[in-house]
């Protein structure tokens, strides 16, 4: 397993960049190591082990308030400033004391000498799902951790540890880009649900401890040891952190994409869209790793995030763009049979032309990934469309990719009456068989709104994607980032919206209706023109509020029914309570 190149294991623990060494380490110790327990919720120690993936890989963080101390039956006393539980097991376990002159330093100890501190990862309302080696402690009154909220108190003690194990079920939960929760009841269901190897160790609910009852650190050891020693889980856990962040993906298909900058690209989208960092590297990650689908109601940015992250991690040449219709059929999206000029032929689909597409880049020296974006998906009828395409994409992963071999024969029967595009595809198929096409990802977008005016989307076709749910905002910061590219608006307008849309999303919050980043967008856009050509006087607040109030209306689409009569009695209020106020 590779560390961080920043970081270096000193002598004499200089082998314990290999994982193996670590766990061999600990196989010499006669004695049980120190042993600690640190209970969380379900949410950060999610966090913490997914930094472990994106972050340093193979190091977990954990940290504490230094809020202490409380005694507990069996176990040190909990955390206290500045953890003197775990503090004084680190100096104890990995250093020795040298007295000269009346002055002391800490002497580090000799592999043979030093003793392990195990750690614990324990989720609370879950059990334990992982094991660690404490390596460093840091007291920072600075930083935190971006996923950890700190509304209950400072994280200000912090520190890491290798991971040594995780439970499969977590490992899978971590490799999923598409996952995602709604609460902490959620996951910790969710979790529960996953976990295959449970350790049943009774462990305190008040904070992070380590164990100094001797006959309780030896039964615990011993459930320990029993997954450590295990020679299989350790070789699950080398390949587990041996691949960067998909292990299923071929070596041909991540080399092309290690060579972005995803710090920069993330930085591009969030410059431009409303959505927040995490979202933004959720989905990054899971457009890596195979097909997407964004779902979502219509105006929140689907199919613009899928043309922005499509340029930039393809190229200005690496997508094709198509929007499904309900006339489409199989020779659209793979191809098929067709009349032209009187004659039968076989024309290449979106799907063909892609692989094309993409053999051309290879044969450039450019091995970044090829998008195909397919807008409004679920307005084409899937199973008379998508038939081929659910043989081709058997799964979100690419390494499961492979064009029929029944496609290539049906073309071949045609001999000389294909197109050109088809033609190519035989040809360049004899020569790079499916790598290709594991190049190839497909974004599809797909509106959860009108859904019952369009094709359902069955359990086959999602099972090919990674569902990405984009939702609508409750807040203001899309407005903010709208307003601040118009500057003739003047600042006291520019209030009045921002409080106008978010209470307008606050009181529609409850009733499933969606004022979208794209319909605020427009709005804003029309009454700045409306403005700038003196129409409107800008100090008549009441008069301003109700044209854009009616240009939001128009852009939303919401003409009649019960969901227009809601949109309209809720501006209605809105309004009113503004012009009072």
């Amino acid at each position: 397993m590779g560390v961080d190149n920043w970081f270096i294991y000193r002598p004499p623990f200089d082998k314990f960049g290999d994982l193996k060494e670590i766990i061999q380490w600990i196989k010499t110790k006669k004695e049980p190591p120190y042993i600690c327990v640190f209970p969380g919720n379900a949410e950060h120690w999610f966090w913490s082990l997914k930094y472990s993936i994106e972050g340093e890989v193979g190091y977990a963080l954990w940290g504490d308030r230094a809020s202490g101390p409380v005694s507990i039956k069996g176990l040190s006393e909990n955390t206290g400033f500045p953890f003197k539980g775990l503090v004084d097991r680190y100096i104890n376990a990995l250093f020795r004391i040298e007295k000269k002159d009346g002055n002391a330093r800490l002497l580090l100890r000799d592999p043979n000498d030093a003793m392990p501190i195990i750690a614990l990862f324990h989720v609370i309302d879950v059990g334990d799902v992982g094991i660690g080696l404490v390596t460093d402690i840091t007291l920072d009154a600075f930083r935190n951790f971006r996923h950890w909220k700190e509304d209950q108190g400072h994280w200000i003690i912090r520190w890491r540890m290798r991971v040594l194990w995780l439970d499969p079920g977590v490992r899978a939960l971590l490799m999923d880009p598409g996952f995602g929760w709604r609460n902490e009841e959620e996951l910790i269901k969710v979790l529960k649900d996953r976990i295959t190897n449970r350790i049943e160790i009774n462990v305190p609910r008040q904070g992070n401890t380590c164990f100094t009852n001797e006959s309780l650190r030896k039964e615990v050891w011993q459930k320990i040891s029993d997954i450590l020693y295990n020679d299989g889980e350790v070789k699950s856990m080398i390949k587990f952190y041996g691949y960067t962040q998909f292990p299923a993906l071929s070596k041909q298909v991540l080399v092309g994409i290690s060579e972005f900058n995803i710090n920069e690209i993330v930085k591009r989208i969030s410059e431009d869209f409303y959505f927040d960092e995490s979202f933004i590297r959720r989905f990054i990650s899971a457009v890596q790793f195979g097909n997407v689908l964004i779902t979502g109601p219509p105006g929140v940015g689907k199919t613009s995030l899928a043309i922005t992250a499509a340029r930039l991690l393809g190229g200005d040449n690496g997508y094709m763009v198509r929007v499904a219709n309900a006339l489409w059929f199989r020779r659209d999206v793979i191809g098929g049979e067709s009349l032209e000029s009187g004659s039968v032929k076989w024309r290449a689909g979106m799907l063909v032309q892609a692989y094309n597409n993409v053999v051309e880049r290879i044969k450039n020296g450019d091995n970044r990934p090829y998008f195909v974006i397919i807008d409004e998906f679920n307005r084409a009828d899937v199973d008379k469309a998508f038939g081929d395409f659910f043989a081709i994409f058997r799964s979100p992963n690419p390494e499961d990719w492979e064009i029929p071999v029944d496609l290539i024969r049906e073309i071949e029967s045609y001999n000389e009456h294909v197109d050109n595009q088809a033609e190519l595809f035989i040809k360049n198929y004899s020569n790079f068989k499916d790598e290709p096409l594991k190049l190839i990802r497909v974004i599809g977008t797909m509106n959860v709104i009108d859904i019952r005016n369009l094709f359902m989307v069955g359990e086959a076709a999602l099972r090919r994607f990674v569902i990405i749910e984009l939702k609508c905002p409750t807040d203001t910061y899309d407005v903010e980032m709208f307003l601040k590219e118009l500057t003739t608006l003047d600042n006291p307008i520019k209030d009045l919206i921002k409080e106008f849309i978010g209470r307008l999303r606050k009181d529609l919050s409850n009733k499933q209706l969606c004022i979208s980043p794209g319909s605020v967008k427009n709005a804003i856009r029309l009454l700045s023109n409306t403005l700038d050509k003196k129409l409107l006087d800008a100090n008549d607040k009441a008069k301003v509020l109700n044209y854009f109030a009616d240009y939001l209306k128009s852009s939303l689409g919401i003409i009649v029914g019960t969901s227009a009569k809601k949109l309209e009695d809720t501006i209605n209020k809105v309004k009113s309570d503004l012009n009072k106020s």
